[in-house]
């Protein structure tokens, strides 16, 4: 299965960059497009600019050949599991067990996991190998 769309969600936790840099080097791999979505909502302050500089230097960096950014207007999590039905490949980033924040966020990657209707890859926390994932989890919603 080939990749030709990828969204990830650039949300501001410490791991943007990490979560970004895998989001090129897969789709340097695919030969894909690249969607940087920042939620709206959730980020109503001046962390959305940042959040889209970030993204695009990587994609630059990287040399992505093809890739944009998206306000997400709106429930994050519903919108996010909306544009999967859009795109190949959803990626979110992951938050560190001692972020106060991580327990909602596992319930928000819960939510988009179960209501997606493309793979999520919940990025892997720590250095990766610049590739897909070797062992991923796979769930199904029995849809």
């Amino acid at each position: 299965m080939s990749y030709k769309i990828i969204v990830v969600h650039l949300d501001h936790t410490p791991l943007l960059a990490a979560t970004v840099a895998l989001a090129a080097d897969i789709a340097i791999a695919q030969g894909a497009h690249v969607v940087g979505v920042v939620a709206a909502a959730a980020h109503a302050d001046a962390q959305a600019p940042e959040a889209f500089l970030v993204f695009g230097g990587a994609m630059r960096r990287a040399g992505v050949a093809s890739f944009e950014t998206r306000l997400l207007e709106g429930d994050p999590a519903s919108g996010l599991s909306m544009m999967g039905r859009y795109c190949d490949l959803l990626i979110l980033g992951r938050r560190e067990a001692d972020d106060p924040g991580f327990g909602v966020h596992a319930d928000f990657c819960e939510f988009i996991a179960i209501n997606c209707a493309c793979p999520v890859l919940v990025a892997p926390s720590g250095p990766h190998a610049h590739s897909l994932p070797r062992r991923p989890l796979i769930a199904w919603n029995g849809s």
